[in-house]
Order: C-alpha cells, then structure tokens, then sequence
C-alpha cells in the first residue's frame, strides 16, 4: 500500500467521500460535480473542480496522477475532453487530456511561450474502464504513463510557466475562459500532485489506503 501524503505532496484528494484534500486546499464543485459511490462524478457538460493556484506553481520536477473512468468517448475531433489543466493564457499551459482524432488518445501537454509538446501514443482507454494516469516532468523531459506503462515521453524545452489562473479537474481552458468542448465524461479518484517526479520508468500504479493519511503527515 502506497503512502499519498509525503513531504513532496501538495494535494491528494482521494474523492472516495467528499472534496476534502489531505494537503489542505480548499477545492470547489462546479455545476452538478459530486463525489458519488467512490470517485467523484462528472457529467461532461459542464461539471468541473477548481482550486486557486498558488500551490501548484513548483518548478521543473512535478507529478500529476489519477485514476480515471470515461463514461463516454467523444465522437468529434474537436471534443477533447480534459482531465486537469494549469493555464496563464493560450502560449502558457500545462493538462493531461484525450483527443481521438486517429493521432493523440489519452495524453499530457505542455505549451510554453506558444511551443506545444505532446506526450502521446494512441492509447484509446476502454469506457467502464479504471485506468491510473501519470503526468511526469523530470528536467527538460515530459512523461505520460497509462496503467504504470510508459505510453509516451517528449523532450521540452523552457522552464515550466507560472500558472496564474485556478487549476481545473475535468476542464479546460481556452481564450482565458473555460472551453465548452473540455469537459471530461465520467469519473475521476485519487488525484495527487507532486512537486518531484516520482516516475521515469514503467512501475505499479499506486495503491492508496483509506487510513487517516491527513494526521501521518502530520508526524512525518
């Protein structure tokens, strides 16, 4: 069983009862977003989570990680549904999201000063289906993990951005306004960031206790 919270934690929310983040931020629920049997559930429409930013601008070394189920795929190639996004403005972002237009699937982006790096390989997840998915900088490298295999990694170049508006979980931003085409079908549990990169090489999808993780940081 995998600790969750250590000292390179800034947010775990399990999502398995509530929005409570045993790294203390203060989550919002947006529109019909609810925790419901286990995972939080989101609509697609416009169900999202957001969080002021401040703890999640951590330098070149950070860890974006969840398990997610889609409820649906989406049948248009424009429709990309996100799973998170860290956002400045159009040429400054960072998410982990799908396009299934024949040539991305599941995957994690980086634009920095409007040069775009993808780390993608056509993994088209099976709907019902629980996956882990790990986003992974590590210096001037991104990586993508699907299950703990390594689907994708991509050389970078440029310091990650300081992100200014609210991190968003199942949406997506465009033109400094959320985009009506990102939000994400189905159901996410388990998010974790963390301000180091805890994989570069395939490894086994954490598995985190129920236990009161909040009062084990408290006595690391």
């Amino acid at each position: 069983m995998t600790v969750a919270v250590d000292s390179n934690t800034v947010a775990y929310l399990p999502l398995t009862t509530d929005l409570t983040d045993q790294c203390g931020n203060e989550w919002t629920a947006h529109e019909e977003a609810a925790v419901s049997d286990g995972a939080l559930v989101l609509d697609g429409a416009n169900d999202y989570l957001s969080t002021p930013i401040a703890p999640f601008n951590v330098g070149d070394a950070w860890t974006y990680e969840c398990y997610l189920n889609f409820s649906s795929l989406p049948s248009s190639d424009y429709y990309a549904p996100y799973i998170f996004e860290l956002y400045a403005n159009n040429d400054n972002r960072m998410q982990m999201a799908a396009q299934f237009n024949g040539s991305s699937g599941l995957m994690g982006s980086t634009v920095i000063n409007g040069t775009g790096t993808n780390a993608k390989n056509n993994f088209v997840p099976t709907v019902g289906t629980w996956y882990h998915a790990a986003f992974v900088r590590s210096g001037n490298t991104i990586y993508f993990f699907v299950a703990g295999n390594l689907i994708a990694s991509a050389a970078v170049a440029g310091a990650t951005p300081t992100f200014t508006y609210p991190l968003v979980v199942g949406a997506g931003y465009w033109n400094n306004a959320l985009d009506g085409a990102c939000y994400f079908p189905g159901k996410i549990k388990q998010v974790r960031i963390s301000k180091t990169a805890r994989y570069t090489e395939p490894f086994t999808p954490p598995t985190f206790g129920d236990e009161s993780l909040a009062r084990r940081r408290q006595v690391m």
